[in-house]
């Protein structure tokens, strides 16, 4: 116990420090200043007190001003009096704290030395863990635990059930960071150690279930349950894994039968293109992996039906008034003048059409050729008649598909806009070819 200024003088009573040579010595001592409460005293008996004050433990803190306030502060400085594992900056700070390290690191033996180290990362772990720092300042402090256990495990300790704990305290660090492989890469050398370390198969368990692993996650499980069957913890986090995995496998199925579905439609559309021997700007197979996506994305589709008939997204082209209307499902047995009468109808109204002269059966449908090397000089355009189905149309060998979608321009029949537009053509070294198609 700490003693009073009262039992150090002369004057003091029964309680003060004994007469055998420690009197005098703190007689020859400089006193240490204000004097500590008398709750301290509890902490020394006097011959530890007389110890430290002869080696100047004590006395090299005299100029602090211990009061009621601080003292419990400034004792925790003291490296006998630390309530808490000292970080490595503290140690690099305090010349006693130096000093005890090297005596320990001298007497020590390696696996004395790596169970210091798990000590000293479990501090660190759960000072952190308990701290409302930022995420970046605390994460710092959790890689410093998984400093603080490698450093134990390099210590090469022949001590297994050591080395297996120090690995699933890095594990429990890493799923706390994130790293959930680096968390069961440590479990397995855990287990590797000591099968018996159980919190190993869960940590790794629950790493695994992170990551969507979750075979793999009760596999873990199942080996921990027969170490220990009645681990109920264990129990419930492979029931946990088991109800995931079972909504992952179905939706594995239900995303399997989708894309055997998607295979053997596209095959089907495949064979129907090949089967009408149609023609196409870029080969049908790159047609189907790049335009598909494009066309999807627009809001159509080409496709087969029951009955075998082929449907078109198509694009009618209104180039008097810089339209476009796109038709999102044109199937190929149905003639032009059908959605011709169903866009143009006389109750409809049309926004653009100020003068009206966009009507069903008053109108021309004309589809511009596509030569191979794209010459424009060499195209023409090729009127189509309102009868004709689009199956007779892409079937004609002068039309060509370009990115998996029809395209005709639309005019008013007879219109001045109309001659002008075939005018250029014309002027343009292209050719009219006006007839029905056979």
């Amino acid at each position: 116990r700490f003693v009073t200024s009262n039992q150090m003088s002369d004057g003091g009573d029964g309680d003060g420090p004994r007469s055998t040579g420690s009197e005098s010595i703190l007689k020859k001592k400089k006193p240490m200043g204000p004097t500590l409460p008398t709750g301290v005293a509890s902490k020394l008996d006097d011959d530890e007190f007389y110890e430290l004050y002869k080696e100047g433990a004590l006395q090299s803190r005299e100029h602090i001003a211990l009061s009621e306030d601080n003292w419990e502060e400034e004792l925790d400085k003291i490296p006998l009096f630390m309530t808490k594992q000292p970080t490595q900056a503290d140690i690099d700070a305090s010349p006693d704290l130096q000093a005890m390290q090297a005596l320990i690191q001298a007497e020590s033996t390696p696996t004395s030395r790596a169970e210091n180290a798990k000590d000293q990362g479990n501090s660190i772990l759960s000072e952190a863990k308990k701290s409302k720092a930022a995420v970046k300042v605390k994460n710092a402090e959790y890689n410093k635990a998984i400093a603080a256990y490698d450093a134990g495990l390099a210590e090469n300790s022949k001590d297994n059930k050591l080395n297996s704990t120090l690995h699933s305290n890095k594990a429990a660090v890493n799923l706390l960071l994130g790293n959930r492989r680096k968390a069961i890469n440590d479990c397995i050398a855990a287990i590797a150690l000591n099968p018996g370390n159980i919190k190993a198969y869960w940590r790794a368990c629950t790493a695994n279930q992170s990551l969507e692993h979750y075979a793999e996650a009760i596999r873990f499980a199942d080996e921990g349950l027969r170490v220990d069957p009645t681990n109920k913890t264990l129990a419930a986090e492979r029931q946990k894994a088991v109800k995931l995995k079972a909504v992952v496998d179905k939706k594995a199925r239900q995303k399997t039968a989708q894309l055997r579905k998607k295979e053997k439609k596209d095959a089907e559309l495949l064979a129907a293109l090949k089967a009408r021997d149609l023609r196409f700007q870029k080969p049908i197979e790159v047609e189907l992996d790049v335009s598909l996506k494009g066309i999807a994305a627009a809001g159509g589709e080409v496709f087969v039906d029951e009955s075998g008939l082929l449907h078109w997204p198509a694009t009618f082209l209104y180039p008097e008034h810089q339209q476009t209307d796109f038709i999102k499902d044109f199937c190929e047995g149905h003639e032009f003048g059908d959605h011709l009468d169903l866009m143009f109808g006389p109750r409809e109204s049309i926004p653009w059409d100020m003068d009206k002269k966009y009507r069903a059966g008053q109108l021309s449908i004309y589809f511009e050729t596509q030569p191979k090397g794209g010459e424009y000089k060499k195209t023409k355009l090729v009127r189509v008649d309102p009868q004709l189905t689009l199956l007779e149309v892409t079937c004609d060998k002068r039309y060509t598909i370009v990115d998996l979608t029809p395209a005709f321009f639309v005019l008013a029949q007879g219109s001045p806009f109309e001659k002008q537009f075939l005018d250029r053509f014309s002027f343009d070294g292209a050719s009219v070819d006006i007839g029905r198609l056979k």
